[in-house]
């Protein structure tokens, strides 16, 4: 399997109601399919679809989704995780780093098919990230940040903890938006009575994480 010689593709986080694995190619017809039907949303982003790809929204965002990979450093990474519910994917829940052996910073973003929201899902696989960079990755910050006007994203971030940290203005393919940032501490992180939710498939991919480590 091709995990032998990428261990990523093996890395799982369980939750009650989901399982994040990280994104394979037999996910991404379904979470194609789920952008196609609902990029037109106000006050989301869809990754991929500001790439400098080629041809359709649909084949930027497979570039997109392939770059994690090819594009992978220690010093400069992004994991894509797939929610997947009775084997069908939901959404998904990124996270990146850039200098991360020197920073242990760790910045984190996710979308969520709008049929599907409302049902807690969103909060645990945001939670479930936090853990894993903060338990896993030994991470001492976490980031994220959402549009001023996306007044759900902005209250749920809160309700886990982040903090404010200002606003940053961002250019889309056709607009400039603005965003709230936000930010946790390790220490905040544990100061909170949190869940835990097992990881699977870590300690052989550690290395791709930690310099150190790596033969």
């Amino acid at each position: 399997m091709l995990s032998k010689y990428w261990p990523l593709l093996d890395l799982c986080i369980d939750t009650p109601k989901f399982q994040m694995v990280c994104a394979r190619d037999e996910h991404f017809e379904d979470l194609a399919d789920i952008l196609m039907r609902v990029r037109q949303q106000p006050h989301q982003s869809w990754w991929g679809a500001e790439n400098d790809g080629v041809g359709t929204f649909e084949t930027k965002f497979l570039q997109y989704l392939w770059s994690h990979r090819s594009g992978w450093r220690h010093d400069n990474w992004r994991i894509t995780f797939v929610i997947l519910e009775d084997g069908r994917a939901r959404g998904v829940q990124s996270i990146w780093s850039e200098k991360f052996p020197a920073l242990r910073a760790v910045s984190s973003g996710s979308w969520l098919d709008p049929e599907h929201q409302g049902r807690g899902i969103g909060r645990m696989m945001r939670s479930a990230a936090l853990h894993f960079v903060f338990d896993s990755l030994e991470a001492v910050e976490a980031r994220t940040s959402s549009r001023v006007e996306n007044a759900a994203a902005l209250s749920l971030t809160r309700s886990l903890g982040y903090r404010e940290n200002g606003f940053l203005r961002k250019a889309r393919v056709d607009e400039v938006v603005v965003e709230q940032e936000f930010t946790m501490s390790r220490g905040d992180w544990f100061e909170q009575q949190r869940e835990k939710f097992p990881v699977s498939g870590f300690d052989a991919c550690r290395f791709m994480f930690f310099p150190e480590l790596a033969q």
